[in-house]
């Protein structure tokens, strides 16, 4: 088992990254990534072969490990500091599982820019140089990274979600304003399942449970 990429030592120039796994002679079909204090449970189709996952780093070290079936493999990697972003909320410490993103930028000269929470990314509009962003984005329980990229500008934060974890949580977001969209579940039974429906002040949405 090894991580293929990236390489141990790398000095990264962006936090939103791609982790590349290959392992052997698995046996129980599962492996847990982390990154930092964020966890990824990983299912592993076959004994053999490479997967890729997106996730979400923080400037400076970041620790990067892979284990499967009591093997491990680690490495360090990073992220460079960048500049030209404040972020404004969350809270470090006790938001809500749907939390707003915020925080205000300049010297931007890009069109578009991305938000991820553990490697789950939503893009947004950047009409202008100098603004500020406000996107919703879903938490998990315990530790979570987040990161804000317009072009070559980044900042990163890491937040610790109180709340109790969830069995399961099914997010659907679009970005189209004026859109409506229904998240619909069905139970492995073949009934319908239970939806909360949490809707938000903003142009994208998220849906859960």
């Amino acid at each position: 088992m090894e991580i293929a990429s990236p390489a141990s030592g790398a000095r990264l120039s962006s936090p939103l990254g791609i982790v590349s796994v290959r392992w052997a002679n698995a046996v129980t079909g599962v492996a847990t990534l982390t990154v930092g204090r964020v966890r990824h449970i990983l299912r592993l189709e076959a004994p053999a072969g490479e997967l890729r996952e997106n996730v979400t780093l923080l400037e400076g070290s970041n620790t990067v490990a892979v284990e499967v079936d009591g093997a491990r493999c680690e490495i360090t990697v990073e992220v460079e500091r960048s500049h030209g972003i404040a972020i404004t909320a969350p809270a470090p410490v006790g938001p809500e599982r749907a939390a707003d993103f915020a925080g205000a930028y300049e010297g931007a000269s890009c069109p578009a820019g991305v938000v991820s929470v553990n490697g789950f990314m939503q893009q947004f509009a950047v009409p202008e140089s100098r603004g500020s962003f406000a996107e919703k984005v879903v938490l998990g329980a315990g530790f979570n990274h987040l990161a804000v990229q317009i072009g070559e500008l980044y900042a990163t934060l890491l937040v610790e979600a109180t709340f109790a974890p969830a069995k399961l949580v099914v997010t659907l977001v679009w970005d189209t304003p004026a859109t409506d969209l229904d998240l619909y579940v069905v139970e492995p039974s073949g009934g319908p399942g239970y939806v909360e429906h949490q809707p938000v002040e903003h142009p994208r949405q998220n849906r859960g449970r």
